[in-house]
């Protein structure tokens, strides 16, 4: 397998101070620092970050989850998970990658507790989030989206199905749910996508109108910024709810500052951000 670089970036914004939880930060401004983690990743797709600020990636190609201190230092990894793609942390710093056709959750010590296969799941791009508010596992696969309990139950939320294939989703904190569709040809084009808590539609926006070019990554911080990986173009999008560019983070390439096609992306509490 092919062996790809990869770095992790961290914005902060104009006033954050971290202290107050509760106060509402200004858009992102510039670039902290970077730094460049796991040499040995070989296409990383999805990133999370627990409680303890420690990283988790889905090294796709290499068929695991690999997890880092908050600066960088490897500290274990998950093998065997077949085409995963996407990996979360739930309220208990349990982890929750795709193992091919199952949801596979592991504790916060590493342990694998619980195996799930949604019907739906046997297609290859299947797609997964938890939700920093609702503590819901969301499944994305075959044209299906369904929420689930910790446990793995079905919570029973129908979604309207508006793509072929949604590559990453973010829950907001008003418990609604972001998603980036992909292109379903000339006649369906890409978008984001917000669901209400109850799986019906609120509003879509195609990237024609919003000069996205195949993004593939999306995520939304606590006062309601989208940051969207812009994957071909190798940049990183900032929006208001709206979805009104406020931002918009380097350029392509390989150097300072500058994506190389950007995939997965997290927004934390703080207002930093994590590629």
């Amino acid at each position: 397998k092919t062996m790809r670089h990869s770095r992790v970036f961290i914005a902060v914004l104009a006033c954050l101070a971290c202290a107050s939880p509760a106060e509402v930060h200004a858009a992102p401004t510039d670039f902290v620092w970077q730094q460049s983690i796991g040499t040995d990743l070989s296409a990383p797709h999805g990133l999370a970050r627990d409680s303890k600020g420690n990283l988790y990636v889905s090294d796709w190609k290499n068929d695991r989850a690999v997890k880092f201190d908050s600066n960088g230092n490897f500290l274990a990894d998950f093998k065997g998970l077949y085409d995963s793609r996407n990996c979360y942390v739930d309220k208990d710093d349990n982890l929750y990658t795709i193992d091919r056709n199952k949801i596979t959750k592991f504790s916060a010590a590493g342990a694998k507790v619980l195996d799930w296969a949604p019907p739906a799941l046997g297609d290859i791009f299947a797609t997964i989030h938890v939700g920093p508010v609702t503590n819901q596992v969301y499944a994305y696969a075959g044209g299906v989206m369904k929420a689930y309990d910790t446990s793995g139950k079905d919570l029973g939320i129908s979604y309207q199905k508006e793509s072929p294939m949604v590559w990453q989703m973010s829950e907001d904190w008003n418990k609604n749910l972001w998603c980036i569709l992909a292109e379903g040809g000339a006649t369906l084009p890409g978008a984001i996508l917000k669901y209400g808590p109850d799986g019906k539609t609120i509003k879509r926006w195609d990237f024609d109108k919003t000069n996205l070019h195949s993004p593939e990554g999306i995520s939304v911080d606590k006062d309601g910024y989208i940051y969207v990986c812009d994957t071909y173009n190798g940049d990183i999008n900032v929006y208001d709810s709206s979805v009104t560019l406020i931002k918009q983070y380097g350029t392509k390439g390989t150097g300072d500052q500058n994506f190389s096609w950007p995939q997965g992306i997290y927004a934390d509490p703080c207002g930093r951000f994590f590629y």
